[in-house]
């Protein structure tokens, strides 16, 4: 079944490449896959896992996309999710640092 790329985000990363390789190809394979579950919802279980799992791993390319098919919510909510996320980060590793430091003081005593 052909698609037809609508997205000029990957015709432009298509268009800067001059040799296309197997890696290359699967890549836009994936892009693709993200542009069609934009622009219609996909179904089915493997689907939506291969979609969660491709979001992830292209998240750059997928919030460029959103915002070229004009959905800023979806944008805004990735970019809370990533602070909320730093922020959870941070804490742990002071939680972490605090405890490596109380291991050291006893390790001392």
């Amino acid at each position: 079944m052909a698609y037809t790329i609508i997205s000029q985000h990957i015709r432009k990363k298509i268009a800067r490449r001059f040799i296309s390789t197997p890696r290359f190809r699967d890549y836009i394979r994936d892009l693709a896959f993200l542009e069609r579950s934009i622009l219609h919802p996909v179904h089915g279980l493997a689907a939506n896992m291969k979609l969660f799992g491709l979001k992830n791993q292209f998240r750059k390319d997928y919030k460029a996309m959103l915002l070229e098919f004009g959905r800023e919510k979806e944008v805004w909510k990735m970019r809370r999710e990533d602070e909320n996320e730093q922020v959870d980060r941070r804490r742990i590793e002071k939680e972490l640092g605090k405890k490596e430091k109380e291991e050291w003081v006893d390790l001392i005593k």
